[in-house]
Order: C-alpha cells, then structure tokens, then sequence
C-alpha cells in the first residue's frame, strides 16, 4: 500500500492490525512511510489549492518532512509561493537548505533562487553563510559566478538610485566592462574627468573593447589630450562610424585650443586637413585683424570653395575692399 502510495488504504489497514492485534507495534518504517505519505498529500492538496499560508504553515507541522538530505517539498512550496507576494517567507526555507543540507547543489539552487525571487540583501545573506563553510565542502567556482551575479543586482539597484559609492564597490567585485562604462559616462557627464578616465581605462582592461575606448577618447577630448584621443580612435575599427566623427572631434577641438593660444600655423594645418569652411573663415577673420589680407583673402578664399556661407561671403567682400578691389568685391556680393 505505502508503494502504491495510497494513503487512505494504507491507514485502514494500519487501524484493522491494531485493532486485531492490541499489543502489535507498528514498526518505525512502516510508520515513516505513512507519514511520508500523509505529508505529501498535504503538499500535493496546498499546491493545488495555491494558498501561500497553508503552504507556508506545512515545515512547522511536519518539520521532519523539510529537512535535508532531500528538500523536495521546499522546492514544491517555493515553486507556488514565489509567484505570490508571500515569497518573502520563503527566506527561512531557502536559509535552512544552505545552512543544513550537505549537498552544495540544494544549497547553491537555493542561493539562486533568493537571488531570481528576493532581494539582494537576502541573497546575500546566504552567499555569505555559503562562504564560511570549511574549506573543501563548497564550490568556489559556483560561489564567485553567484556572488558576481548578486553584484550584478547590486550595481544596477545603487546606480539606478544614484548611490555613487554603493554601485562603485559593486562594479569592482564584478570587474566586468558594463558597468565601469556607465560609471565612467556618469562621472564625465558631471565633468569629472579624472574619475571618468579611471573608469574607462578599468573597462578597458575588463575587455570592454570598442565601447570603453570610445568612452576613454570622449574624456580625453574633454580634457583636451588630443595626443591620447588620437591614440585610443586609431585603436577603434575604421568601419565603425563613430570613429571618424570622433577623429572629426578632435580636430575641431585641437583647432579651437591653437587659435585660442595664437598658434596659427598649427591652426592652419588642422583646417586644411579637415576643409573645414568655419575653420578657414575664423583663420580669414584672425588675419583680416592682424592686417595680413593676403592671408586673410587666401582663407576666405578656401573656406568659398568648401562650401562657406555669408559670413565666408562677408569676409572676402572686406578684404577685397580693403584691397581696394571693387570687382573681386561685387563677385564676393554676387
């Protein structure tokens, strides 16, 4: 009967023997097995009803029936419980498999688990219980990949939250490439340039490849290391468009610091490498007031021919007056 796990048969016929026998001591396995048998009904009849706190109720009814070497039952509750908003109870179950079964397989099914279905300070709770067992009785692998998971959590719950130091400490436990990007583009977009380049150069050594290095040449533009942005973007796929507009950055960049230091032969190297019609026109107007009009009229001239607009028109129409050339004027105007 108890093979046949029929509950109801086997109870009569416990009853019949006692009743035939008065003296007669039902042995400790046969009476094992009817319990084993009257709890699963109870599981199997709370599972089919879906009622948490009937479920939640069982491991103190029949505490023998959750306990280790085999948490099925746990896992049978679990499995309804955590789709309701009583999963929370479920810590106290998910802790006793860690800190009581012997099988570190129930044990790091339960840790994930509190991970996909509690919170992260929970799962953390028994990541840590896991990590004070003796040498030898764990899996260091399983427990690094889970505790690098629980991190995960903890990065995007602080970063998302805005707390700095919290979603920092995450990220260098997890030491992978994502999260360093988003804390790098934070800190730059809070001019934090020092901090950015901090955060660019871990992803980078993280293997975050295309992505860091183009956060890494964002913030040394930034702080105007042309020679370092130039490095990082020759480091980039030339098919990737971003790298041309990044090299583009640069350029405008190194352009707008020597014509503001005066350096304009420098400057003027940059904007014939770039044919840049706003470049050649700011070099036309610098000279225009240093009174070189021949190289003034030579810039307003290029700046026309790739493609200038009425500011260029303008400032070839005063050269050429100031040259006294009324006709190269009236075409400027034309």
């Amino acid at each position: 009967s108890i093979a046949d796990q029929d509950l109801a048969r086997a109870e009569e016929q416990l009853e019949r023997l006692k009743i035939r026998f008065p003296r007669f001591v039902p042995p400790e396995d046969l009476i094992s097995g009817i319990n084993e048998l009257r709890v699963e009904k109870e599981v199997a009849d709370a599972v089919a009803e879906g009622d948490p706190a009937r479920l939640l109720a069982l491991p103190n009814q029949y505490p023998e029936a959750f306990e280790c070497p085999t948490p099925a039952n746990i896992w049978r509750i679990a499995d309804v419980v955590a789709e309701t908003d009583q999963k929370a109870q479920l810590l106290p179950l998910y802790r006793r498999v860690v800190e009581e079964c012997p099988n570190p397989a129930d044990r790091f099914f339960a840790i994930e688990r509190t991970l996909n279905e509690l919170s992260a300070a929970d799962a953390g709770l028994l990541l840590e219980i896991e990590r004070q067992r003796p040498e030898g009785s764990s899996d260091p692998a399983r427990l690094a990949e889970l505790d690098a998971r629980l991190a995960g959590q903890q990065f995007s719950a602080a970063f998302n939250a805005g707390r700095s130091r919290t979603a920092a400490n995450a990220a260098m436990r997890m030491a992978q490439p994502g999260p360093a990007i988003q804390l790098g583009y934070q800190a730059l977009n809070s001019n934090d340039l020092g901090l950015a380049k901090r955060w660019f150069d871990r992803a980078i050594r993280w293997g975050g490849g295309t992505e860091a290095r183009i956060g890494a040449a964002n913030t040394a533009l930034a702080a105007n290391n042309f020679k370092l942005a130039e490095t990082l973007i020759n480091q980039l796929p030339i098919t990737d468009p971003r790298t041309a507009e990044l090299a583009q950055r640069v350029r405008v960049s190194q352009f707008d610091g020597l014509l503001e230091t005066g350096n304009l032969a420098e400057a003027g190297r940059v904007a014939l490498e770039t044919e840049d019609p706003g470049q050649a026109t700011l070099l036309g107007w610098t000279y225009l007031e240093r009174n070189d009009l021949g190289a003034a009229k030579r810039w307003f001239d290029d700046a026309l021919r790739w493609g200038g607009g009425e500011e260029t028109s303008l400032g070839a129409t005063t050269v050429a007056l100031a040259q006294q050339d009324l006709d190269a004027a009236r075409g400027y105007l034309a």
